[in-house]
């Protein structure tokens, strides 16, 4: 497989993206569950219009200690469901949860990414699943914005980040059940002001795959010696940080 010219920009300007306005906000009690092949358009759902879509639940400061699952959500995504042309407020613990194989998510914006703005889950029939999320948005993400826990593939395309510790992260820590091998492809991934764009684990044969980057500032794969105790795993350094090379595969 070919690999495409990543660039690292040093003092340079970044391709800019036009941020979608909401025209009014949706604060709704209980997750929007979109069901196996189901699309949930919000421009459907609303004439046409961007939207916001949030919990109402106050953060009280660092979300990153604040701790969540599934019932926090806004969408909670089934087999083959879509999420698309919807804005997620900040005021949420969690965004989005993948549960199952083959969920796309599609020109949605995070204002506030918060901790896991995205979260790859379980898929409880083969421990497997594949998910893509393209066209997407995401600022201040304080802790991993893209959680990938279940063994499988994420291929991530045409997204915007900024202002963010961690974009994707291959689970470091999750518990038994989720150390299957996880491939992540990100292409086409403009990336301002990340600490880290990719965390991967070396022990459980995780594969980072890059294409067409824009990256300025931070560092650009993350490895670590993952566990399945819960505990932190252990950080082994960074890899594709040269500024002079020409394609990378984070393995």
């Amino acid at each position: 497989m070919k690999l495409v010219l990543i660039t690292l920009l040093v003092g340079a300007c970044l391709t800019q993206v036009e941020w979608p306005t909401a025209t009014s906000t949706k604060v709704i009690s209980n997750p929007i569950r979109i069901k196996p092949r189901q699309i949930f358009d919000g421009f459907k759902e609303n004439g046409g219009k961007w939207v916001r879509y949030e919990r109402g639940s106050s953060r009280m400061g660092d979300c990153t200690k604040v701790e969540g699952g599934t019932d926090d959500a806004v969408f909670i995504l089934e087999a083959k469901a879509t999420l698309k042309n919807v804005i997620l407020g900040p005021n949420s613990i969690k965004h989005v949860y993948c549960i199952d194989d083959g969920c796309i998510i599609e020109n949605v914006w995070w204002e506030d990414a918060c901790e896991n703005a995205v979260t790859l889950d379980f898929n409880p029939r083969t421990d497997y699943g594949r998910f893509f999320i393209r066209g997407c948005g995401f600022r201040n993400g304080r802790g991993n914005v893209i959680q990938h826990n279940s063994a499988g593939d994420a291929i991530i395309q045409n997204v915007y980040i900024e202002n963010s510790k961690q974009f994707y992260s291959s689970c470091e820590n999750c518990k038994d059940r989720y150390q299957g091998k996880r491939t992540a492809l990100l292409n086409k991934v403009t990336a301002s002001n990340v600490e880290i764009l990719a965390g991967y684990n070396v022990n459980y044969g995780d594969v980072v795959r890059l294409y067409d980057v824009e990256f300025l500032g931070g560092h650009i794969c993350k490895k670590f010696e993952g566990r399945n105790d819960g505990k932190e795993a252990t950080a082994l350094g960074h890899t594709c940080d040269s500024t002079s090379f020409k394609s990378c595969l984070c393995n």
